[in-house]
């Protein structure tokens, strides 16, 4: 029973295992090598393990006067910036030095050469304040200055500050979640199949995010739909290249007689025998593989592979991209090589995404549980070197980093991960339909503790990038209750007060993938959750 390229393509190829009902359109023309463009708006859900940060990426000016947010913060937080004491003269040089400062004001927010007349503040609850935004994340300060950058302060996901209760809490989108309740859909499953499309993990193993629901029941899981994408150059089963000599090579030999093997038992095989079912998904796995292996048969954008490669210059490279001052030879540009390949994966699947019929995708960063050394290595010569472990900054870097032509941020910096694969895309329609979605299952405590870190906390921002967001401000950036709490030593554990639920902006999220479909991924947001006075998730996207 052999099974022509346009049998598979036109026919009924579902499975169970990684291609199921849903997973892959009916109707696909052949695979030819080139970047398709996006059928329809997809998310990208990136997922902080270990509860980042946020207010060391998103800080307030530095103010000299007591009383204000700007000197609790620093006079609160000089340990955690790794700074050797908190005189004056110290915390103004961190802030003039490290951040790049944004002043709220209605219609006239001001920052140097920029036009800040699409940024919104939606509670109106910033007026006037100035925040700076850590310079290395070159990429994002240019998303949110020109409108693309949603930031939603005191956000919450888990209050329990437990690392694993609160991130089952995040990944079923389900505020009422037990500790032990694992057997539940994603939220991310669901969007993909409120979106009728298909939940694409990017990651070494694939997050209970992209879970689908069970015949509409989210306390059961269907991953019928879900597609994992370990490694997209490597996507489908192991064959044998034509052009190499079998005999030479073992793997090749396997491979080579495997494919020969099923193809014979297809032929010989009864519809009616129980091997059949096996033998068809062998060859729609197959046959899907190559479709794959052929659409993606150009060569990586030399930034994405830059992320997490140092075989640069034996690629088709310039040598000395990132040099090593060493030998001048090209480096990696990324600490975290494998978020590198999640880009790279990400890049591959919506070049693909018609073969994938690609909605949600799933990424993950880790390494933000910063008890002690938050910021590390500061005085390091080589900050381009990824192997200089830099704490918390690294992992900005990696993720936010690039160049800028803004004055005060530096044109030479390094591709991060979102800003290589911004310039790879060759259209603006594409980028008009990725929506990114970054959140950590909780934040960390507005005082650093006494090992140079910060403990588990509750509220925290969350980030939407895109360009169909409504940039700005959603919620208080720095509520003036935090300074009685930073300044009184009785108060052991000061959090930023969790005021907006998640379910609020993911299921704003999933209505602009999908219009409608929020409430049915998160029907309790409108009855069941808090949200901050004065905050509109509607006004989070043109």
């Amino acid at each position: 029973m052999n099974i022509s390229r346009r049998q598979f393509l036109q026919g009924s190829f579902y499975s169970g295992l990684l291609y199921g009902t849903g997973a892959l359109p009916r109707f696909v023309n052949e695979a030819n090598a080139e970047f398709v463009p996006l059928q329809n708006k997809i998310l990208v859900n990136l997922m902080l393990d270990g509860g980042p940060d946020l207010r060391h990426l998103i800080a307030p000016a530095w103010n000299a006067t007591p009383g204000t947010v700007g000197n609790a913060y620093w006079k609160n937080r000089w340990r955690a910036h790794r700074l050797p004491n908190d005189q004056n003269s110290t915390l103004a040089a961190r802030w003039n030095s490290a951040y790049y400062p944004i002043q709220v004001g209605g219609s006239g927010w001001t920052t140097s050469g920029a036009d800040t007349s699409a940024l919104n503040d939606d509670s109106n609850a910033n007026d006037t304040v100035t925040f700076g935004i850590w310079k290395e994340a070159g990429w994002l300060i240019d998303m949110f200055l020109d409108g693309n950058v949603a930031i939603v302060a005191n956000a919450v996901v888990g209050r329990n500050r437990d690392h694993s209760h609160s991130t089952i809490i995040m990944e079923q989108g389900n505020l009422t979640a037990g500790s032990n309740a694992r057997e539940h859909s994603g939220w991310g499953g669901r969007l993909a199949q409120q979106a009728g499309g298909s939940p694409i993990a990017l990651t070494d193993v694939p997050r209970p995010f992209c879970f689908g629901a069970k015949n509409g029941n989210a306390n059961q899981i269907d991953n019928s739909a879900l597609v994992a994408v370990q490694n997209s150059r490597q996507l489908g089963l192991y064959g044998f290249d034509e052009t190499e000599h079998r005999s030479y090579h073992r793997a090749q030999k396997i491979a080579g007689a495997l494919e020969s093997y099923y193809a014979a038992l297809r032929m010989e095989t009864p519809a009616t025998d129980a091997y059949e079912k096996f033998m068809d998904h062998e060859n729609k796995v197959r046959v899907f593989g190559e479709l794959i292996k052929e659409r993606l048969d150009f060569a990586e954008p030399l930034l994405i592979r830059a992320l997490h490669s140092s075989n640069l210059d034996n690629g088709g490279g310039p040598t000395g991209l990132n040099p090593d001052p060493a030998n001048g030879d090209s480096r990696r540009t990324l600490r975290s090589s494998g978020f590198g390949r999640q880009i790279r994966n990400l890049y591959d699947v919506m070049a693909s995404n018609d073969l994938l019929n690609l909605r949600v995708a799933s990424m993950s960063y880790g390494g933000w549980d910063t008890h002690e050394n938050q910021r590390r290595d500061a005085n390091s010569g080589d900050l381009n070197d990824p192997d200089t472990n830099r704490g918390i900054e690294s992992n900005f870097k990696d993720i936010f980093g690039g160049p800028s032509n803004r004055s005060g941020l530096s044109s030479t910096a390094l591709h991060g991960g979102f800003s290589a694969l911004w310039n790879s895309l060759q259209s603006s329609a594409d980028r008009d339909k990725i929506l990114i979605n970054i959140a950590g299952e909780f934040g960390r405590q507005i005082r650093d503790n006494g090992d140079r870190g910060t403990d588990h906390g509750k509220g925290n921002y969350m980030l939407l990038i895109g360009n169909e967001v409504h940039g700005g401000l959603y919620g208080e950036l720095f509520p003036e209750s935090e300074i009685d709490q930073l300044n009184n030593s009785n108060i052991r554990t000061p959090d930023i007060d969790p005021l907006t639920d998640f379910d609020h902006v993911f299921g704003a999220a999933c209505d602009w993938v999908s219009p409608g479909s929020g409430g049915n991924v998160f029907p309790g947001r409108s009855t069941n959750s808090n949200l901050e006075s004065g905050v509109s998730p509607e006004n989070l996207f043109i």
